[in-house]
């Protein structure tokens, strides 16, 4: 059963039961294929035209279905391509028994594709059976093949992984070209021959970068192609698409958050003197501190939303948060003056305690606390990034601490 329309397969948190392809599934039919999220015409008929011809054609349904992904992935766009899921009982993906079945001749007329031809001077032994037709295999060489782009950064060179697919009965040797019509790019292919085992893929990779960079404030796309030519098959080419984004607004973004930047460090420097190039609102000499304390530096800025703290770059986009498994409250973020630490108070069963986290990999360390139960604040790297203090104590009389 196929459902071509949208989130057929959508099911729910708590239940990965509920969709209606699962539902299908679990009333005994061999197979169903549904979209988990909305789907366009064009890549519905895309998937519907080349799921079918594959079926015809013998392959298994789950084989089938990856066939048709990878014609909308190649055809249609790089998105679409994930929304079709098979749901199966099945093993093997073989749901039907097909037999194939000749209309029987006319009367008087002989099949021509059952004529055998027997020598004069030999009788087909009784209860010997006659030898039909030979039956269809594989093609010796099927090369498949799909792009996907790997890079996030849209101004950068680009990555695109090269997936190749021999779905014939032989090895066969696969050679690799890239080319650019308009003669725009540098097209680096870490392969230009590629060896590929009967019924297994492979994948190669693609960088691909701009020629002369341009200020430019719209954006542009120069297309390219790779060309796939397998020993004992006809070439193959896909096709790929480099986005530029405009580059003159993001230089002004980033001026406008160096601008920022140096005015915060500017006004840290009036204010607190001799202290980093950081600014640091929140903290004070209370219990908890700020909630809204935020910590700014050039390229990343650390704040406080709800009970966690995250980190995003001046310029926008998401934030990451560094204290989703920690649990409590994190508050009062202090950047160490090499910017590879932040130091910042979490409180959580009663106490309040000084943690530190490695922003590059996330590892976390707890100072040792004053007193018990532990209530520390407000902590305050040296210039040198050695020592920390931090306020520790109860409510009526706290005192300042430096540990290392």
């Amino acid at each position: 059963m196929i459902l071509n329309a949208c989130e057929g397969a959508r099911a729910t948190e708590s239940d990965p039961f509920a969709g209606t392809a699962q539902t299908l599934v679990r009333t005994g039919i061999p197979a169903v294929i549904a979209m988990q999220f909305e789907i366009t015409d064009e890549a519905a008929i895309m998937f519907s035209r080349e799921f079918y011809g594959a079926l015809a054609a013998g392959l298994p349904v789950d084989a089938a279905v990856c066939e048709a992904r990878k014609a909308i992935f190649t055809q249609v766009n790089a998105v679409e391509w994930a929304t079709p899921v098979l749901y199966m009982r099945s093993r093997d993906g073989r749901i039907f028994d097909l037999q194939t079945q000749a209309e029987p001749p006319s009367p008087g007329v002989r099949d021509p594709e059952k004529v055998i031809d027997i020598p004069d001077d030999e009788e087909p032994a009784p209860g010997k059976p006659v030898p039909g037709p030979p039956k269809r295999e594989r093609p010796a060489v099927a090369v498949a093949a799909a792009l996907e782009r790997l890079s996030s950064d849209p101004h950068g060179p680009q990555r695109y992984r090269l997936l190749l697919d021999n779905a014939g009965r032989e090895m066969t040797e696969v050679h690799l070209r890239a080319q650019d019509p308009h003669e725009a790019l540098i097209l680096d292919l870490s392969d230009e021959s590629v060896l590929l085992p009967p019924g297994q893929e492979t994948t190669t990779e693609l960088v691909v970068r701009a020629r002369g960079r341009t200020w430019t404030s719209q954006s542009h796309e120069y297309p390219f192609d790779v060309v796939i030519e397998p020993e004992g098959d006809s070439p193959k080419v896909v096709r790929g698409l480099l986005v530029r984004p405009p580059t003159i607004t993001r230089v002004r973004a980033a001026l406008a958050a160096l601008a920022v930047v140096i005015v915060l460090t500017g006004l840290g420097l009036f204010l607190f003197g001799s202290h980093p190039a950081a600014t640091t609102g929140g903290g004070g000499g209370g219990g908890g501190g700020g909630g809204g304390a935020t910590t700014t530096l050039p390229g990343r800025i650390a704040y406080v939303r709800g009970p966690d703290i995250f980190l995003a770059k001046p310029s926008g986009g998401v934030g990451t948060n560094l204290t989703a498994r920690m649990g409590g409250e994190s508050l009062q973020p202090a950047w160490s003056p090499d910017r590879k630490w932040l130091a910042f108070s979490n409180s959580q069963g009663g106490t309040t305690r000084i943690v530190e986290i490695r922003v590059s990999d996330g590892f976390v360390r707890q100072l040792p606390s004053p007193v018990s139960p532990a209530n520390d604040t407000a902590p305050a790297w040296s210039p040198k990034g050695t020592r920390i203090a931090f306020l520790s104590g109860s409510t009526d009389e706290r005192h300042l601490y430096v540990t290392n």
